[in-house]
């Protein structure tokens, strides 16, 4: 089985496609961030107690201008972006 392609399909619709190994799609997303970041950057490594790896200021700049660039893409992030910046 192909792993989802997150950089170039919305990951909001990324399928559960391990239901028979994971227990859960909140899991399974899990595990798939956890590759997700090894492959960007072998010494970050994310649990629930350590998500801190995703506040990076270049991170956040990168999903900054893939929003931009894919407005389609990441639609309930945008939304929340959008809310924080009007406080």
């Amino acid at each position: 089985m192909r792993e989802f392609d997150a950089e170039h399909n919305d990951p909001e619709l990324m399928p559960n496609n391990r239901l028979t190994t994971v227990h859960s799609i909140g899991t399974y997303h899990a595990t798939f961030v956890k590759s997700m970041l090894r492959g960007v950057n072998r010494r970050w490594r994310y649990n629930k107690s350590t998500a801190h790896n995703l506040i990076d200021i270049l991170y956040l700049k990168r999903l900054e201008k893939r929003l931009i660039e894919t407005p389609t893409h990441l639609k309930t992030f945008s939304d929340m972006v959008s809310f924080l910046k009007t406080l």
